[in-house]
């Protein structure tokens, strides 16, 4: 899990990563700090800058997808921006796997369907297509991913599209 601090000016006053200290040293967050994180984005930097504008702009968080990278490494990240106050806002991040761009677009229908924890029979009756072909397409989708296990596909499903749940989850209680 990666959490920042940024101003409007994208300039990180605050990054650590909860998790890992391999994650903290590849994204050279030590050189990052006190800066824009604008070098350090690639590939998403319209996605990043819209995400900011609008959380800034509207008072309302945020979500997009970034690959951060210093030299040849790179690593995904599925963000939410929440507004702090009229000048700060906090980042908070789960890594996604690199490859998920490789995923056709039924397999992301499927991901969706596993991130709202439903059985394969559920989402075969939900996309309308057999239970042979949802497995097929779980089957590749571990593949691309290189997940072995479903709790890691549930996991990345999440991720994907539901980020806030990692960060604010939701009572039964709220309402």
């Amino acid at each position: 899990m990666l959490v920042a601090i940024i101003n409007k000016k994208s300039e990180v006053l605050f990054i650590d990563s909860v998790f890992s200290q391999a994650v903290k040293n590849l994204c050279g967050f030590r050189q990052i700090v006190g800066r824009s994180i604008f070098p350090h984005i690639k590939e998403t930097k319209d996605a990043w800058v819209t995400a900011v504008a609008n959380c800034f702009a509207n008072r309302v968080s945020q979500t997009c997808e970034i690959i951060l990278g210093v030299g040849e490494n790179r690593s995904r990240w599925r963000v939410q921006i929440f507004p702090l106050n009229a000048n700060q806002a906090v980042v908070l991040g789960v890594s996604l796997p690199l490859n998920i761009a490789a995923l056709s677009t039924r397999e992301i229908e499927v991901m969706r369907q596993v991130s709202l924890d439903r059985s394969t029979e559920q989402i075969a009756e939900s996309l309308d297509i057999s239970i042979s072909t949802v497995e097929k397409h779980r089957h590749r989708i571990r593949n691309t991913l290189s997940i072995s296990r479903a709790v890691q596909l549930l996991i990345v499903a999440k991720s994907m599209f539901h980020v806030d749940s990692f960060f604010c989850p939701s009572t039964k209680n709220d309402q």
